[in-house]
């Protein structure tokens, strides 16, 4: 009766990116970001044309050894059949990797020692900073002829050997109040600050102060309890982090890209060079989808936050090589968020929505016992969003297990021992060495934790608001009408949709109302066509 077409509007939604401890570039992504349910003058019969795109947006972008992983794919002989965990499914993402431009400008060039690869045991050498100040540095790792030094405001710098002086002054620690001057003297000059007492961090923006204010209360309610918890892992951490932790947050995209260019997509990362979270204020995708954007900036904040905070405790150091799995599965596991009356951190270890999402649409699709690929994901040695996905579950399971949450800790203070650029063992030694071998016995606690974590799963896609409108016309025929979770796309179709009728002569009235779940906003339109 009531002339229909219905189809998916997928827009690309960035929600995170994430520094993983040396592993290369990557990109992950999910795709349910618009809903749109459109129903039209010209048709009279309702069809059904769904279009799925999966690109569901976490963006995966490490800060140097991109380039590392992206010259060990384009070694590998092409006659050699592919190795575990490079399923079609998409536990790696090579394509996208290759085609990411370098994350540095040519200036930053950043250079890794090689050879034999030496730990920096606390030995210090004079050298000259960016302003040309002589200052203490701190070795972090020595290769033949180069070395990382650690500077006294957190960042490392690469430079020959030859070029520093041993000393046997001590390393000095800059303080926020210095680390924070010498910001606002450089390309930041302008920007606000804010900082409490108490807070661990710095943040220094042009963003609207609503974000950087939301920024610092996910952070800061966070990082207590992230302390709390690794602790009870028994990991020899720090009390204090050894330096200031610095958010930069920027008021829109094209700020962002002009600190660091960055690919597409890309909402936020953490640098283990700069030891800084970047994040932007995603305006235009708050103009199209309002919630998403929200979720979407919680989620990058509260992943990277668990980077840095990881990164400057000692839990890990920077540049040392962690399993993909573990090295991104344990952030997201960390950082679960909510936007209902207020954005707010969920809590250690709580049910990750969006990443479960994708996990049951990936189940749905696959239709088979086996749908939880462990073992391609403990093996991958980069991850794309099914990996992304697979590896929170996996960390999750494996933490809530009683039989294999000990062994988990186990696994956690034997990751913490890695130096910087130690080199990595095969694929899932670090597993088996902890879970034993036994794959299948494994997934069956992981998939079992899975199993009771659907109680408090929350549909991310099912519960958002989404805006019923249909348009009243005087004139013969149907209302044309429309369901959407995006009120940019809703003012732009009642803005064309409108016109047509006005132009043909016909008065027309719009008339919306938003409900909290697509379901409800089905029925409600249901209700109004009788």
């Amino acid at each position: 009766m009531f002339g229909g077409q219905e189809q998916r509007l997928s827009c690309q939604s960035f929600l995170t990116l994430c520094a993983n401890g040396g592993r290369g570039a990557m990109r992950f992504s999910l795709d349910e970001s618009v809903w749109t349910e459109r129903f039209s003058l010209s048709r009279r019969r309702r069809t059904s044309g769904i279009r799925i795109s999966w690109l569901l947006g976490l963006s995966l972008m490490v800060a140097l050894l991109a380039t590392f992983s992206a010259s060990a794919v384009a070694d590998d002989d092409d006659d050699e059949p592919p190795k575990s965990g490079e399923q079609e499914e998409g536990f790696l993402d090579e394509e996208q990797d290759e085609d990411l431009p370098f994350i540095f400008r040519p200036e930053d060039t950043f250079i890794i020692p090689d050879g034999e690869i030496k730990k920096g045991l606390d030995r210090r050498v004079m050298l000259s900073d960016e302003d040309g100040q002589v200052v203490v540095g701190r070795i972090h790792v020595e290769g033949d002829d180069r070395m990382l030094v650690m500077m006294p405001d957190g960042k490392l710098v690469s430079v020959a050997s030859k070029d520093v002086q041993p000393t046997d002054r001590p390393f000095e620690p800059a303080s926020r109040e210095d680390v924070e001057k010498k910001l606002l003297e450089g390309k930041l000059k302008g920007f606000k600050t804010r900082r409490t007492k108490k807070s661990r961090y710095l943040y220094v923006y042009n963003c609207s102060d609503t974000y950087a204010k939301a920024t610092s209360n996910i952070l800061e309610t966070m990082d207590d309890k992230m302390m709390s918890f690794l602790k009870k892992m028994k990991l020899d951490i720090r009390d204090e982090p050894e330096f200031p932790l610095v958010v930069l947050m920027f008021a829109d995209r094209d700020a962002f890209d002009d600190y660091r260019p960055m690919p597409p997509g890309v909402g936020g990362y953490y640098s283990m060079i700069t030891n800084q979270i970047v994040i932007y204020e995603d305006r235009e995708l708050t103009d199209m989808m309002p919630e998403l954007a929200l979720r979407s900036a919680v989620s990058v904040i509260a992943h990277e936050g668990c980077h840095q905070l990881f990164y400057n405790v000692g839990v890990q150091q920077r540049f040392s090589q962690w399993p993909a799995w573990v090295g991104e599965g344990l952030p997201e596991y960390c950082a679960p968020t909510e936007t209902g009356k207020r954005i707010r951190w969920k809590g250690l270890g709580r049910v990750n929505n969006l990443r479960f999402w994708v996990l049951l649409q990936y189940r749905e699709y696959r239709d088979r016992e086996d749908w939880f690929q462990l073992r391609d994901t403990i093996e991958a040695e980069r991850l794309s969003s099914l990996g992304y996905a697979t590896a929170w579950g996996t960390v999750y399971g494996l933490h809530k297990s009683r039989k294999t949450r000990d062994k988990f800790a186990e696994l956690m203070r034997d990751l913490a021992k890695l130096g910087p650029l130690e080199e990595p063992p095969e694929p899932g030694y670090y597993f088996t060495k902890h879970f034993g071998e036994d794959y299948t016995e494994n997934r069956k606690h992981v998939v079992k934790e899975l199993g009771k974590a659907r109680k408090s799963y929350v549909d991310p896609i099912e519960n958002q608001t989404y805006i019923v409108a249909v348009i009243e016309r005087s004139g013969l025929g149907f209302n044309p009408s429309m369901i959407s979770t995006s009120p940019k796309l809703l003012r732009e179709w009642a803005r064309e949709t409108m016109g047509e009728l006005a132009d043909s002569g016909e008065r027309s009235k719009l008339r919306y109302q938003a409900f909290p779940t697509r379901t409800q906003a089905r029925q409600a339109l249901a209700r109004s066509r009788r």
